[in-house]
């Protein structure tokens, strides 16, 4: 009965238009907007790389368009706990935006799908100009994994991305090795990425030959570099890369994943993966001055539509996953 009343929903009432604007209201919305005092609603999705890059965007779109705007949380009702809402739990996050209840945000959606608008909805991970260019109004949806977006309220940013706890006491040991030495943090990502459902477009971009060119490429540069590798297969990678690792660090998943990141932006240097989690770590820890290494490309040809550019700042050097070299970096020759 379920699935028949769901089915009847959707044909009455379609989902808006992927990878479209809305910055033209209908005179719905425009009556919910007066009833409900609410303009904007960014709706959140993904773990907390993912939730980085929404709500800088969010807060990028409200610095140029100000309204009055509430963050979507349905996404996260019934999901795997390792992809939970856990960003205001490990930020400061002074600049958040209400919640708005979850049955507000259903009525909300049913607003935009009567009138055929009002959600402005960005399904591919590519930047465009227009996500950013117009004032937005209803649903806003997608992951906007590009710094293109949010690159003129940086300060904002790092005024809101700063961890609420200290590092915790099993975290210690790490974090003091990291601070004494030339600390380069090494992100592997195997997990989910090697599930039938995400390997065609996630995997086999971060080989063993990507981040050996990578240890290599660093060692030239960096005298005495030490890697700290952090993973969701730390077994793997001792078994990998075993002679390389200064350290496999271990034991932050779910709720205290955060530690990792933390941990990452405290190495001076940085090997990433295809991930935003490794990506927002560097970011944290500052580009200036470091050796910066990604791959060529953060999804399969044909995923997503990503443009690497669009994702990986200009100041990483980019390697493809055979090793070689495709671009030096700003500032690296």
């Amino acid at each position: 009965m379920r699935k028949l009343l769901i089915r009847a929903r959707n044909r009455l009432l379609p989902n808006p238009a992927v990878n479209t604007t809305s910055s033209d209201k209908s005179f719905v919305w425009a009556c919910f907007e007066k009833t409900f005092g609410v303009e904007r609603i960014h709706r959140l999705q993904g773990g907390l790389g993912n939730q980085m890059f929404q709500y800088a965007h969010a807060w990028a779109l409200q610095h140029r368009f100000p309204a009055r705007v509430r963050v979507d949380l349905c996404g996260f009702a019934n999901v795997d706990p390792e992809m939970g809402y856990r960003i205001e739990k490990v930020f400061e996050m002074p600049d958040k935006f209400p919640r708005i209840p979850n049955n507000f945000a259903r009525a909300a959606k049913a607003v935009t799908r009567l009138s055929g608008k009002d959600w402005s909805f960005e399904k591919t991970l590519e930047y465009k100009d227009a996500f950013i260019s117009e004032d937005l109004r209803g649903f806003v949806q997608g992951y906007f994994p590009s710094f293109r977006y949010s690159r003129s309220i940086e300060p904002q940013l790092r005024r809101n991305f700063v961890f609420r706890q200290p590092a915790p006491p099993s975290a210690l040991g790490a974090l003091k090795a990291i601070s004494g030495a030339e600390a380069v943090a090494v992100h592997v990502r195997r997990g989910d990425y090697l599930s039938p459902s995400h390997v065609d477009a996630l995997g086999g971009i971060c080989t063993p030959s990507y981040y050996r060119k990578a240890f290599e490429l660093v060692r030239a540069r960096v005298p005495g570099a030490a890697f700290f590798f952090f993973s969701d297969d730390p077994a793997w990678c001792r078994s990998e890369f075993g002679r390389e690792a200064e350290m496999v660090i271990e034991g932050n998943a779910g709720d205290t994943s955060w530690v990792d990141m933390m941990l990452m932006s405290r190495c001076r240097h940085a090997i990433v993966a295809n991930s935003s989690f490794s990506l927002w770590a560097r970011w944290l820890g500052g580009m200036s001055g470091n050796i910066c290494v990604g791959p060529d490309r953060f999804t399969n040809a044909g995923a997503h539509g990503a443009r690497i550019e669009d994702i990986l700042p200009p100041e990483f050097i980019r390697l493809d996953s055979g090793g070689a070299v495709v671009w030096n970096g700003i500032g690296h020759g």
